[in-house]
């Protein structure tokens, strides 16, 4: 039998927000969410996103959401927008918005701290509530060895 080589879990941090926040803009911008974590050398980073959100599907909002690593953007919503309504559809409700996304080309030396962070843009900049009834969001980011 031999010993498992790499894919282990070296740290886990996560940033959280239960901030009430509004954003009606079509330019992706900061959502207050972010985690620092320190990776090695080979490392790979683990990133799960979950966003949540309410919106009124009757006025056809939705939000994309774009990952950094410090400035870096690792992965944006497909198509630019992760979630959409649709004008037939008359209500409203609060949704979350979850993301698994592995960064493989970290660049990591050990040393210094990388910044990952969260950002939105709305459909068409309506005004879409982030965190609304105190759901919180959140980015869990881990570290995989090679």
């Amino acid at each position: 039998e031999t010993a498992a080589g790499g894919g282990k879990i070296l740290q886990v941090v996560q940033g959280t927000t239960t901030t009430f926040t509004t954003v009606a803009t079509a330019t992706y911008t900061d959502l207050s969410l972010s985690a620092s974590i320190t990776p090695s050398t080979s490392s790979k980073v683990l990133a799960l996103v979950v966003v949540q959100a309410k919106v009124d599907w009757d006025n056809n909002e939705g939000f994309g959401v774009k990952l950094l690593r410090d400035s870096t953007t690792v992965e944006t919503s497909g198509s630019d927008y992760d979630v959409q309504g649709d004008s037939a559809s008359a209500y409203n409700g609060r949704i979350r918005s979850s993301w698994h996304i592995l960064d493989s080309s970290v660049g990591g030396d050990g040393s210094t701290a990388m910044i990952y962070k969260i950002q939105v843009a709305t459909h068409g900049g309506r005004s879409i509530s982030f965190q609304n009834g105190g759901n919180k969001s959140t980015l869990t980011l881990f570290e995989i060895g090679a």
